[in-house]
Order: structure tokens, then sequence, then C-alpha cells
């Protein structure tokens, strides 16, 4: 074997070693951009399912004023209490709303905030009602729509929950389909 030959595999296995390492960088982009993919759009579903909870705790404030009433017997902190609940049930529901045309697959979403918006609508007219009759201090029918308030707000949180389990289903199916999508990528490239 003479020397030139040896230069010539040497070349041969640089070239080989070359390939390789710039093949396996690569394929280490490759995967690292599917899984810095997957952790984004983890992070959005996190993001849209705390959107809900803060809603949901927004709801449970909204619930007080109607009680508190009875133990405050101050109407005007109360209503402007309950006025200011609204503002951030709005900014919250717009907020909702917004990010809601971010994302595919929502029509159940979009549904079920539907019905929470009824529900809190409903909670909202009875805590008026619960004012009115307050102030004319109808005590009875201030109770009645303080029962009908409670439900409301009782229904309006779980329905937050539900809209929350319906967040959570569709954030697992997505990032299964990404995990997926990883798993035949590397399968495919290293069969």
């Amino acid at each position: 074997m003479n020397k030139n030959s040896i230069y010539k595999y040497y070349y041969y296995l640089a070239a080989i070693n070359l390939v390789t390492i710039c093949s396996t960088i690569w394929i280490a982009d490759r995967i690292h951009n599917i899984y810095t993919e997957t952790i984004k759009a983890s992070q959005e579903w996190n993001h849209r399912i705390s959107l809900h909870e803060e809603l949901e705790t927004i709801i449970i404030h909204g619930n007080g004023p109607g009680n508190n009433i009875f133990i405050s017997n101050n109407l005007e902190f109360e209503k402007k209490n309950f006025d200011t609940i609204l503002i951030n049930f709005d900014k919250k529901i717009d907020e909702i709303e917004v990010d809601n045309l971010n994302f595919k697959n929502n029509d159940e979403v979009i549904i079920n905030i539907s019905k929470l918006k009824e529900l809190v609508q409903i909670a909202t007219s009875s805590t008026f009602q619960i004012f009115d009759y307050y102030k004319k201090n109808d005590i009875p029918k201030a109770s009645f729509y303080m029962a009908k308030m409670d439900e409301s707000f009782h229904l309006a949180i779980l329905k937050t929950i539900e809209i929350r389990k319906i967040l959570r289903n569709l954030k697992n199916k997505e990032l299964i389909k990404r995990q997926k999508k990883l798993v035949t990528y590397i399968s495919k490239k290293y069969h």
C-alpha cells in the first residue's frame, strides 16, 4: 500500500466523519426546533387556561356584593364594588374572546363561554334586584333574588371549570400530536 492510498482513505474517512457530524447537527437542530415549538404551544395553552382561572376568580368576587349588602348595610359601597367587578369581568371576557381568535377547534369553548355569559347576566340582573329590593326595605324579595344570584354565580363557576377541562383536553391532544410528530421524525431519520 503506498502513501497516497493511505491519504486517500484518510480523506474518505474524514469526509464520512464530516457528513456524519453535519447531519447529526442538522437532525439535532430539527429535533430542538420541534421541541421548542412544543414548549411554546404548551405555554400558550397554559396562558389560555390561566385566563379562565382569572375569570373564575372575578366571578367568585361577583357573588360578594349581593350577599354582603345584608352585612355591611352600605348600598352605595356594594353597588360600586359590584360595578368594578363587572368592569373586570367584561375586560377579562374581551381578553378571552381575542385569545379565542388565535386557536382552532374552539367551537365548544365559544359555546360554553356564551352560556357562561348568560349565567353571569342572570346573576347580574339578580344582584341589581337585590339592591333595588334592599333599598325598598323588602328583605323577602331581596332574599329571593339572593338565592337566584347565588345559584347563577355557582353555575357560572362550574361553567368555567368545564371550559378549563375542555381547554386542557385540547391542549393534551395538541401536545400529543406534536410528540408523535417528533417521534415519527426521529424514527424516520434513524431507521
